[in-house]
Formats: C-alpha cells, structure tokens, sequence
C-alpha cells in the first residue's frame, strides 16, 4: 500500500497513464560514450492517486529490472 508523501492518505494504486490508448514506457539509459548509448524498455509507467489531496506518484512495478542489466 503506497501513501500519500504530502498528507499520509492510502492512495488509490494501479492507475495507468495513456497518451491515445498506449501504455507510457520508461527507458533506462546508461553506459553513455560518443553517440552510442545503451537503452532498454524496464516496463510500464504505473501511478497512485491521492483522494484526499490530489497528489499523484508514478512509479514502476518490477525494481528488479531496474537491477538486471
């Protein structure tokens, strides 16, 4: 269960972000030298959602992509 960082609330989790019906992608770039560059997808973007105050929290699901690599 996430909470809210600005007033502690339980948000309301498992919210996808769409731009035209696609799931947003994050790509984690690294090892950057000259114009080549390494990049792969690490999963969808996923948000939370305050119902007390607004705020919102996006977020991956899986870390563990995060640490392969």
């Amino acid at each position: 269960m996430r909470s809210c960082i600005r007033c502690g609330t339980q948000m309301i989790e498992d919210c996808g972000l769409y731009q035209e019906g696609d799931w947003r992608r994050v790509m984690l770039e690294k090892g950057k030298s000259g114009l080549f560059q390494i990049s792969r997808n690490i999963g969808p973007v996923m948000a939370s959602v305050c119902p007390s105050c607004g705020e919102i929290s996006i977020y991956i699901e899986d870390v563990n992509e995060l640490k392969e690599g």
